[in-house]
């Protein structure tokens, strides 16, 4: 359980970090550091990275879940 909740700290910091460069991204756009071209390629990249993390966490909650609806039959 304790190895688990380290993986969802560990998911939720990643999750926060692809939101900030997401915002670093559209930022460098709005100022046109970068062409429009170039946003799209990263978008596609941090959307995709997005929806890896997001399952990831999805998956942490099923384990975490499935554990405490078990909690009787696991032999700690």
């Amino acid at each position: 359980m304790m190895f688990t909740l380290l993986w969802a700290v560990f998911g939720i910091i990643e999750l926060h970090l692809i939101m900030k460069t997401k915002n670093r991204l559209h930022s460098r756009l709005h100022h046109g550091t970068i062409s429009t071209a170039e946003y799209k390629i990263s978008q596609k990249s941090i959307k995709f990275s997005l929806a890896i993390g997001i399952s990831y966490l999805v998956l942490i909650v099923i384990q975490i879940g499935y554990v405490i609806l078990n909690w009787d039959e696991i032999n700690i």
